[in-house]
């Protein structure tokens, strides 16, 4: 056979397959393409009538593809101030649009009360925590954070907290003022942050876990650090498009070398729950516990092993992800609002004197250790804890989702599939609520001046069915603690109000830390 033959054959039977796989590629590219157009026309009918009640709120231009999420670029100071300057230009009710999704921006009490309590389901950005604390209650679907809410509930029975935890609240806290030893009286500023987070932590490992060998202060820091690390980044994903997909900020981790992170927060609760369950397991088999107990048990952990214990349901995954949502709601919470109060003390002295006299009036010299009687006549150190609480809230937004329409006031609707931000810190930011809001000032929270505003013109810790269940721990611990610190230390600073630079990750924080000076009131320490 003539071999040019055969070479043309093979030549034209090269041109007709490849012409043959353009025509196909060409068919896939075009039903590609229209495949897209009929999802985005789809997508923009269904949307059709949220965008439309949507745009008739006021707030920035967007643009096409990133909605307004290039206001959001930069640091994470340079994201609170920016979204402060909003809350500044805009009236609550305003929208912005991060990407695709609408958010309305609520910043005045009655609204803020109003969505509270119709609004239940978190918004889908929190399943970006997951990956720091699990899919605890601090980010459950509404389902799953109903029923273990129930679960929860008795841990933070009144009885337990004021005559257990109290005690647990006072040894930490006598631990404390003799950690503080080598740095009063030196005439040298330090951060209080290591101290009091450290504290904290170990109080929340105590109250919480009931586990009370936590004496490596290098492993609890460890967590410690490891927990701000892991907020600061976590929160990045809220507001910057490029670190929402789970490969780049994986990717983004590692170059940062901070790739195994949320392994490290979890040793701590995981080491802690170990030994728990095994206590747990031998207490069942001697017979101290038993079916219904749960209510009488004195700490969080117990009754969580307990519930997975006689529900087939509760999984060890979920066990494990409220140990570690408590832990960080617990430790944090309290350590970013002490560290505050105590620096914005040292600024006053004119209000640590009178706290001191208030503390004096119900102490005296002596170093008795607080019950719940003398943390109740202390409604001045209260207020000055509720006023740090409004001019640093620990949260400052919360986030929301609407399963259906919400009325508003002013005849405004949020339309159903709609994201909510809470503002918190605009509400206590609010001029016309605060005068002066930017100034420290406990007689905000005069008992005259509360009875007069709104009563969700003050949510530190949110309101409705979804608060914080840990609020009156947090403000018993918080109390004792500081009363204790006042009695030994006079606090002094150099720091004054504009020094401050607020970050925001999980929660707000000063980013120069909090540093103060300390000397004893009676020449030694009380305790």
């Amino acid at each position: 056979m003539d071999k040019s033959l055969n070479v043309d054959h093979l030549y034209y039977s090269v041109l007709i397959s490849f012409s043959h796989d353009k025509q196909i590629f060409t068919f896939l590219c075009f039903a590609a393409v229209l495949s897209l157009v009929y999802y985005y026309i789809n997508y923009k009918i269904k949307r059709r009538r949220l965008e439309k009640i949507i745009e008739q709120y006021d707030g920035p231009k967007g643009y096409p593809l990133i909605g307004n999420a290039h206001e959001f670029l930069g640091s994470p100071q340079d994201v609170l101030k920016k979204a402060i300057t909003l809350m500044n230009t805009y009236s609550s009710p305003f929208r912005i649009w991060l990407v695709n999704k609408p958010y309305v921006i609520i910043a005045n009490p009655e609204d803020f009360q109003t969505v509270a309590f119709k609004t239940l389901e978190k918004d889908s950005s929190y399943k970006f925590v997951v990956d720091m604390l699990g899919d605890g209650v601090f980010s459950s679907e509404l389902e799953k954070w109903k029923r273990n809410r129930r679960v929860i509930n008795p841990a933070f029975n009144p009885t337990i907290l004021f005559h257990y935890f109290l005690q647990i609240f006072n040894e930490q806290n006598v631990n404390l003022v003799k950690r503080l030893k080598k740095d009063v009286g030196t005439g040298k500023q330090f951060d209080l942050w290591p101290y009091i987070t450290q504290t904290s932590i170990m109080t929340i490992c105590e109250t919480a876990m009931g586990y009370k060998d936590v004496h490596d202060s290098a492993e609890v820091m460890k967590f410690g650090r490891a927990l701000m690390k892991s907020a600061e980044l976590v929160s990045l994903r809220f507001y910057k498009p490029w670190l929402m997909p789970s490969f780049f900020f994986l990717a983004y981790r590692y170059l940062l070398g901070y790739g195994n992170i949320f392994n490290t927060v979890q040793e701590l609760p995981l080491k802690m729950l170990k030994k728990r369950r095994e206590l747990f397991q031998q207490m069942k088999t001697e017979g101290y516990v038993s079916t219904g107990q749960e209510k009488t048990m004195r700490n969080f952990i117990d009754i969580l092993i307990h519930f997975h214990d006689v529900n087939a349901n509760f999984s060890d995954k979920e066990l494990t992800d409220e140990v570690i949502s408590i832990m960080f709601g617990g430790s944090e919470t309290n350590a970013v609002t002490n560290s505050f109060c105590l620096m914005m003390l040292g600024m006053r002295q004119d209000i640590q004197e009178k706290v001191y006299e208030e503390i004096y009036s119900v102490f005296g010299d002596g170093n008795r250790l607080p019950n719940l009687e003398d943390l109740s006549e202390l409604s001045y150190l209260e207020q000055c804890i509720k006023e740090t609480l409004r001019r640093f809230p620990v949260v400052p937004v919360i986030l929301r989702h609407a399963r259906e329409d919400i009325q508003i006031s002013n005849g405004k609707i949020i339309p159903a599939g709609c994201n909510i931000a809470l503002g918190i810190y605009g509400i206590h930011h609010d001029p016309e609520i605060y005068p002066n809001p930017e100034i420290w000032d406990p007689s905000n929270f005069d008992p005259d001046k509360v009875a007069n505003r709104h009563k969700s013109s003050f949510v530190p810790f949110s309101t409705g069915p979804r608060g914080c269940l840990g609020q009156k721990y947090a403000m018993v611990s918080m109390k004792a603690q500081l009363s204790t610190l006042i009695r030994n230390f006079k606090i002094t600073t150099d720091f004054k109000m504009e020094d401050i630079e607020l970050n925001v990750d999980m929660v707000i924080r000063s980013v120069a830390g909090y540093p103060v000076r300390l000397d004893y009131r009676h020449g030694k320490p009380l305790f």
